[in-house]
């Protein structure tokens, strides 16, 4: 792993804010889908729309957000490429080879894909908004396996795992907003429902979030000595901790406060709020560990394959032009290029 500098510290920044952006709008959107269009008849009509409301604008800014993350993502790649930092941003010929890349590819959809989610969540009680949402966070899913560690072999696997990965991680952190508002507005009884109703489809999600997870990381580390000889596997080791602390927390609040609300324990709500709040909060901290792994660390199943002549995510140590050059092989094929 690198030394991490001031720019790869904005790299990380950029790359989080577009994990979190995509993921919210994303798992905003689906959200409604799945419980926003239901009927809670104990609540009035206006909590239960200022509730959903609020998420399809937090989904909505969300998207927004995970555009210009994007975009800034694209002149931080061409800004390392062409090896004059921050100036590079705006190089022309370094955005243009980015551009025509993979890269560009993972770009187009995942803005396509977010501005079909923002788009979507104005109308997201009706079909056509519906669709968008739906086909919206599936091409922001997709097009993080154009680039990045999802291009390894076997790259059909690992593409399928990482999209059920994200559709799921986007559902969760998605929940957590409107979730706080349904425990605070809704009914004791609507909001025990939704909560139920919730936590029960969270346990197949997280069952498919783990299990795709998994399968990742095991062809990437390929052996347990993997985890803590490379800088990629401690990093992953730091971001599993993290999430049995988010599994802990999401097992609290199904098997005791939410049972608790739905006994009508009214401090519970308040406990429930504060819970998800630290759940949220531990997903931040998990996205900046991915964004970190993504921009310093090279998986195992990569190491010694430095020459290989695909696109990837990040680019190799010591990439630029100078590198490029001197194994005289255009920054296209010399695997430099992020």
């Amino acid at each position: 792993m690198s030394d991490i500098g001031a720019f790869t510290i904005l790299e990380i920044v950029v790359r989080a804010l577009g994990y979190a952006g995509g993921l919210l709008a994303a798992g905003s959107g689906l959200f409604l889908l799945a419980w926003g269009r239901s009927a809670y008849p104990g609540t009035e009509p206006s909590a239960v729309n200022r509730v959903m409301r609020r998420t399809a604008r937090l989904g909505a800014i969300a998207a927004v957000a995970g555009i210009v993350a994007t975009l800034l993502g694209l002149g931080v790649r061409a800004a390392r490429l062409s090896g004059t930092g921050l100036s590079g941003m705006t190089d022309p010929m370094m955005l243009q080879i980015v551009w025509e890349g993979a890269v560009g590819t993972a770009v187009a959809s995942r803005i396509a894909g977010l501005g079909a989610v923002a788009v979507g969540l104005m109308a997201f009680r009706h079909r056509p908004g519906a669709v968008l949402i739906g086909v919206g966070a599936l091409a922001t899913a997709v097009s993080y396996t154009f680039v990045g560690h999802a291009t390894e072999a076997p790259r059909l696997l690992l593409a399928t795992v990482l999209v059920l990965h994200l559709m799921m991680a986007s559902v969760w952190f998605g929940s957590f907003a409107p979730l706080i508002g349904a425990a605070r507005g809704f009914s004791q009884r609507d909001a025990a429902a939704l909560l139920q109703a919730f936590g029960r489809s969270a346990l197949w999600g997280v069952a498919v979030l783990a299990a795709a997870g998994a399968i990742f990381a095991a062809v990437l580390v390929r052996s347990p000595a993997g985890l803590f000889d490379s800088a990629y596997g401690r990093l992953l080791l730091v971001k599993l901790g993290v999430v049995g602390v988010l599994l802990g927390l999401a097992a609290l609040n199904k098997l005791s406060l939410v049972p608790a609300v739905a006994a009508g324990r009214e401090r519970a709500r308040t406990r429930l709020i504060r819970s998800i709040r630290m759940e949220a909060a531990t997903v931040a901290v998990i996205l900046v560990v991915t964004a970190t792994l993504t921009s310093v660390a090279t998986p195992p199943a990569r190491m010694g394959s430095a020459g290989s002549n695909h696109e990837t995510d990040r680019q190799p140590e010591g990439c630029g032009p100078d590198r490029a050059s001197k194994n005289g092989l255009p920054l296209l094929l010399s695997g430099c290029l992020g």
